[in-house]
């Protein structure tokens, strides 16, 4: 598939149109979702001139992660990308998360969103699996234990989405080290409660 229509098809995709032959789609556009998507190409254009690999802590669905495969396709640099996550939900709760069983509940969904569902969520998306691939590196295991994965090269870009504390911090602490001099850290939850469905 030649590059300007592989760049189409992942914009229909993200604003949320079928893509063709298929009658899924990614999640209907929204305010919410389309300013996300501008919000991570305005941080790819601040690190642009910087070396390093961008770094996606909490995959969940895949949609971020098929954003960071959109939008890095449109640079001169082919930007490796790791996907940390389980891809088996989230570990327990600590005190500094505030739990309730309600939120608990609410996050047990996650259990569903293996890495075969999100490898189906990026083919959908209308990557190949060629690209899969060769530009992400998917690190499959709870943080801190998956951290270990990682090769150590340095990162222009880091995307902390991991819901709850311990992750957080344990992700920030082991990676801060790799982050170039310029590079950015991106905080999904910051200053908000919980994600609830």
């Amino acid at each position: 598939m030649a590059f300007t229509t592989r760049l189409k098809t992942a914009v229909k995709a993200i604003l949320g149109y079928p893509l063709p032959g298929h009658s899924d789609t990614l999640p209907a556009i929204s305010q919410a979702n389309t300013l996300r998507t501008v919000y991570f190409r305005e941080c790819l254009r601040k690190v642009a001139g910087l070396d390093g690999a961008v770094v996606e802590c909490g995959v969940g669905q895949g949609y971020g992660l098929c954003n960071w495969a959109a939008l890095t396709s449109l640079d001169s640099k082919q930007r490796l990308i790791w996907a940390f996550d389980s891809f088996e939900g989230f570990p327990k709760f600590s005190k500094e998360d505030e739990a309730s069983e309600e939120r608990e509940a609410s996050y047990s969904q996650y259990k569903q969103f293996n890495l075969l569902y999100v490898l189906n969520v990026m083919r959908t998306f209308g990557l190949t699996t060629t690209e899969i691939d060769r530009r992400i590196c998917f690190a499959k295991g709870f943080i801190p234990a998956s951290l270990g994965l990682y090769d150590k090269s340095p990162i222009a870009l880091l995307h902390l989405d991991l819901d709850i504390y311990e992750p957080y911090k344990e992700a920030l602490n082991f990676f801060w080290e790799f982050v170039v001099p310029g590079g950015i850290v991106m905080f999904d939850e910051y200053n908000k409660a919980l994600d609830v469905f």
